[in-house]
């Protein structure tokens, strides 16, 4: 979490500063909301990565930033997760353990490794290596081909109110931080201080 105390305008001293620039202040806020799009999106992993044990690269590989641009009338940005993206138990740390049971493997930080029955680990022809098992039609029938075994949607993780909070919060704080600043230097060209 972010500390908050600092020294701030007051929100009087901000609207007075915005009618002094006047059309600049269009400039001022996409500048600022550019700047604090991509911390926003390292807020996001960092707390992504709180609930489950991806790596910090693969959860950045699905936080797109879309910035906001000065011909469009509307002044918006987002930070979007890619809904659908689901990543190899693989990729979760610690590495998948094979044992004489099954695979275990942990996916959230805070429990212990789950075992997933009769399931195995093994390496593709194409080099890919995974979490796999086979199921089978019938009682002791016949043998269906192998699927691999994934994580939980990242999308999902990231809707936890817990999350969405903490990262809203720190948005907010990095978002008045870097119009406060950009706020500044538009005054100083204007007023030629």
């Amino acid at each position: 979490m972010v500390d908050h105390r600092h020294n701030q305008k007051t929100f009087k001293e901000i609207q007075g500063d915005l009618k002094k620039i006047g059309k600049g202040s269009r400039k001022v806020a996409i500048r600022s909301l550019n700047k604090t799009l991509p911390g926003v999106r390292t807020d996001l992993t960092r707390e992504i990565r709180k609930e489950v044990t991806l790596g910090a690269k693969e959860i950045r590989s699905i936080i797109k930033v879309f910035k906001a641009h000065a011909d469009k009338a509307r002044v918006e940005g987002a930070v979007m997760v890619e809904g659908e993206k689901r990543f190899s138990l693989m990729k979760y740390r610690p590495k998948p353990r094979q044992t004489k049971l099954g695979v275990k493997v942990k996916v959230k930080p805070q429990s212990s490794p789950a075992l997933l029955r009769h399931a195995f680990i093994a390496t593709m022809k194409s080099g890919h290596e995974g979490v796999f098992w086979r199921r089978y039609k019938g009682e002791g029938g016949t043998r269906l081909p192998i699927h691999e075994r994934f994580g939980p949607h990242i999308a999902t993780t990231a809707r936890y109110d817990h999350v969405i909070s903490n990262v809203l919060t720190d948005a907010a704080y990095r978002y008045y931080k870097t119009f406060s600043g950009e706020l500044d230097r538009e005054l100083e060209k204007v007023l030629g201080r």
